[in-house]
């Protein structure tokens, strides 16, 4: 040992000064980076996404190996990451069961957007490659990287970057002044008042009273109008054998609860999750069945993607109980029963109402 073990404080300081001229002069590839401030495009499509926390990944020249269509992924050296903190501890967790486990069926999706607001899922993996020195290095990878996200569209992309803000899509800033607050607001309010019945706020309609009468029999609340529709042929056909509602019909978004927005969103996104929100229905003859909801998520040929919740499982009987007709009118509620979600809906008035069996209980 060169110095004592405990040091004085003149050493101490004459120490802490050597680090920091050391700091001060050395290396920039050691030296921690300070926060880059995020680009106005990007501040621009987070407030449109309501988004936060922008932190600068990573910057690198693609090599051939990036846009290798056999290989399928991009490479991202973990000692070359400028921010290292932008995962939460349990996407940590998670990226570091799957390295280890292999056969985890954990991953960590994330979503890609370019300055053309263009979207894709991307499975966030880190490999682990042992050196013939022992020691290991590590890179985070993107993985079933879409096909479309070539050299060219990355082209594109800048070409878009370079562009006049004027001529790109963000048409306000990230930050607005009180007086802008104040007119976007106004603006709002006289479109409500006077506008289109699509594109408003829709207040809350009166629950009809036979649903209140049946709420009340099961101990039910907070009933909710989830979408008023005219059957599709589509909706009868008992081939597909299931009731679609687009979610920009829904009426009143809210009569998910969070725990089962997750639900829907995992089996919506994994497929093979087992993981289903299963409610009851009720028409107005008392009869019930239990149906599964999901949402479909479809892509479109512009890039953008739309959703619908559907009813599948047990839509065949009701259809057959209640003789559903294509351009039928329908109403359907939600409620609460003991905490459970229940649907129920007004069928068109026929004589066929009264057929039909309840094809299981609540």
């Amino acid at each position: 040992m060169k110095r004592p073990l405990v040091e004085s404080e003149e050493e101490k300081q004459s120490t802490q000064l050597k680090k920091r001229k050391k700091y001060d002069s050395g290396s920039t590839s050691k030296s921690p980076v300070p926060p880059r401030e995020a680009p106005l495009w990007l501040l621009n499509m987070m407030r449109e996404m309501n988004g936060y926390e922008p932190k600068l990944v990573i910057e690198k020249t693609l090599f051939k190996s990036d846009i290798n269509r056999t290989l399928g992924r991009l490479a991202m050296p973990t000692n070359h990451v400028v921010e290292k903190d932008f995962l939460t501890a349990t996407e940590e967790r998670m990226i570091d069961e799957k390295c280890r486990l292999k056969t985890s069926d954990v991953d960590v999706v994330a979503v890609l957007v370019d300055p053309l607001h263009r979207k894709w899922n991307v499975v966030l993996r880190r490999w682990d490659m042992a050196k013939d020195s022992g020691n290991c290095s590590s890179i985070f990878v993107f993985v079933k990287l879409p096909l479309r996200f070539s050299s060219s569209s990355l082209a594109e992309c800048k070409r878009r970057m370079k562009r006049p803000l004027c001529k790109r899509r963000m048409k306000r800033p990230l930050v607005e002044s009180e007086e802008e607050k104040q007119s976007t607001q106004l603006k709002k309010r006289k479109k409500y008042d006077s506008g289109s019945t699509s594109k408003s706020p829709v207040p809350p309609r009166e629950a009809p009273l036979w649903l209140l009468n049946m709420m009340r029999e099961m101990n039910g609340y907070e009933p909710k109008l989830v979408i008023e529709k005219n059957l599709f042929k589509s909706d009868i056909n008992r081939n597909l054998g299931r009731l679609a509602m687009p979610t920009n019909h829904v009426v009143e978004k809210d009569f998910l609860t969070a725990t089962e927005e997750r639900m829907i969103d995992e089996k919506c996104r994994l497929k093979t999750s087992d993981v289903d929100v299963v409610a009851g229905l009720v028409d107005p003859l008392h009869r019930k069945w239990n149906v599964v909801l999901r949402r479909w998520d479809m892509a479109k040929d512009s890039g953008n993607c739309s959703s619908i919740f559907v009813f599948v499982s047990t839509w065949n009987s009701i259809v057959d109980a209640n003789g559903f007709k294509e351009g039928d009118p329908i109403e359907l509620w939600s409620f609460r029963s003991q905490g459970r979600l229940c649907f129920a809906f007004v069928p068109p008035r026929r004589s066929s109402l009264c057929s039909g069996q309840c094809s299981s209980a609540l």
